[in-house]
């Protein structure tokens, strides 16, 4: 190659660069300035999902035969769970498991057959904040077998959905160590790279179960770049889910469309 190509070339490159480092993306999407100053690709997925990532505290109570609802010892509820939810455009996904957090609570199992469990406070915190736990009303809440979507509206806009369900991509889970309370904790994560996912015709793809020793599994979401000139947009392609024991991911796309069909 000719010297005066190669200086062309490098200065084209120079210019690409510095474009992708403070190019921003459009207001619906999550903004990623200063690309360079990342340290590496876990690094971009964190930081343009950040605000996007919810702790959820789901509780419930026990109906007695009577109509009366009760709580377990002192406090006013039987039971709970804590789930991770992901803000899209302005609703929030989470695992199905918090539409009925009493089938992964032992305690329930002595009172199955005599009372009947029903969801109470719902509460939402953005992870990793000062913001305290906020309750919403949980009639707005849509349930089914695959996930949750709240008509959240937290006065802010998500992530964008993959318009895809490509097979490759990032799982972002989300954990805490096992002896600390949700309620104080810092919620921690650790990124995996996902390859040659093989997608159900309901969304659902099955992966190896992620086992951490001594922490709890909050939830999680995965995720995958869209490259385009001067920038970089990070998209929710599903979250990660836990029924009948087993952790799965659940593809949002499938779901979106028949949710605000109907609403």
């Amino acid at each position: 190659m000719k010297a005066w190509s190669k200086i062309t070339l490098l200065v084209y490159l120079l210019c690409l660069t510095a474009s992708a480092a403070y190019a921003q993306i459009d207001s619906s999407s999550i903004r990623i300035p200063q690309l360079l100053a990342l340290k590496n690709n876990q690094d971009l997925i964190l930081q343009a999902t950040e605000g996007a990532v919810y702790l959820v505290h789901q509780e419930y109570q026990l109906q007695s035969p009577s109509g009366e609802l009760v709580g377990r010892g002192i406090f006013d509820h039987f039971g709970d769970i804590y789930r991770i939810g992901i803000l899209v455009d302005r609703d929030l996904w989470m695992p199905a498991t918090v539409a009925s957090p009493w089938q992964i609570d032992p305690n329930f199992r002595e009172y199955e057959a005599s009372h009947k469990p029903v969801n109470s406070i719902t509460k939402v915190k953005q992870i990793n904040t000062a913001d305290e736990f906020r309750p919403f009303n949980s009639k707005n809440l849509l349930f089914n077998t695959q996930g949750s979507l709240t008509s959240f509206k937290p006065g802010k806009i998500g992530l964008n959905l993959s318009d895809s369900l490509p097979i490759e991509g990032k799982l972002v889970v989300y954990f805490i160590e096992s002896d600390e309370n949700p309620n104080e904790a810092e919620v921690k994560s650790s990124t995996i790279t996902l390859n040659r996912l093989e997608w159900k015709d309901n969304g659902v793809a099955e992966i190896e179960n992620v086992r951490f020793k001594d922490r709890t599994i909050l939830g999680g979401a995965m995720f995958t770049e869209v490259v385009r000139l001067g920038a970089i947009e990070v998209k929710l392609v599903a979250v990660y889910t836990d029924q009948q024991g087993a952790w799965t991911l659940q593809a949002l796309n499938p779901l979106v469309a028949p949710y605000h069909s109907s609403n």
